[in-house]
């Protein structure tokens, strides 16, 4: 995550305008965004999925370590 801050800090045509730590609000950051990109945890996916699908925002998911599980909740 912080690499794709890093690489977006010095463009004009996209920028992170919001980040989150564990216990955050992921709502109300997700009704201020456009898209949602997570890059946390596998434990915490279930909890973006939420947000995300409660706002009706799109995510795009870059965790790693994701299991059969995990993958089948995206899909849905």
């Amino acid at each position: 995550g912080m690499a794709i801050a890093a690489e977006l800090s010095g463009r004009d045509d996209a920028k992170v305008t919001a980040t989150a730590e564990r216990g955050g609000d992921l709502r109300a950051l997700a009704a201020g965004a456009n898209v949602l990109i997570d890059f946390s945890a596998p434990d915490a996916l279930a909890e973006v999925l939420a947000a995300a699908r409660e706002v009706g925002v799109p995510l795009v998911v870059g965790t790693t370590g994701l299991g059969a599980a995990e993958h089948a909740a995206i899909v849905d």
